[in-house]
């Protein structure tokens, strides 16, 4: 009895096992078909974003091109512009000098008795190359605060405090519009 019903097991449980491989064969022939789909759109997608940056890439440098003949003009135009404008603070004794080609500031400090003449950078960085600049490009404007002025580029409406102090460490140019 127990040799039947050993013999019944092996045959009744043979469809389950052959069917169980015909399950794991189908699941491995889907999943190789999904893998070589997933390859082929990596690959059309890579072939599509090249494209995409060698487009980009092309649009950037017209546009890169079109501004620098922008700049060539204005620099052609403006040749009268003074170049430098100094703007009074509420201190008698400093004064902020603009490029106003390029967007640097210094303080300017004249010497009376003790006091000794200087000019220093607020920040030893120019906001617009030679090449991007004109004269009359950059305008200060005072605040109520006598230690900030806002800096505009007319070209792109760019705004930017600027902070002068005696003290270094509290001296800042820093971009308003992209905070």
């Amino acid at each position: 009895m127990k040799r039947l019903f050993i013999l019944l097991l092996v045959i009744l449980g043979m469809p389950l096992f052959s069917f169980s491989q015909e399950q794991v064969d189908s699941n491995a022939v889907e999943q190789a078909k999904q893998d070589s789909i997933k390859d082929k759109m990596r690959q059309d997608y890579a072939h599509y974003i090249d494209s995409l940056d060698r487009a980009i890439d092309s649009i950037l440098q017209v546009a890169i091109q079109e501004k620098l003949a922008f700049a060539k003009e204005m620099q052609d135009a403006t040749k009268v512009l003074p170049r430098y404008k100094l703007y009074p603070t509420e201190n008698i004794y400093i004064l902020l000098k603009l490029d106003t080609k390029r967007g640097k500031v210094w303080m300017v400090q004249y010497g009376v008795g003790s006091t000794r003449p200087a000019e220093t950078p607020i920040k030893n960085y120019y906001i617009a190359s030679d090449d991007e600049g004109w004269n009359g490009r950059f305008e200060l404007y005072p605040t109520k605060n006598m230690y900030n002025f806002i800096m505009v580029d007319n070209y792109d409406g760019e705004t930017y405090q600027v902070q002068w102090d005696t003290d270094p460490s509290y001296r800042v140019i820093r971009s308003i519009t992209n905070n």
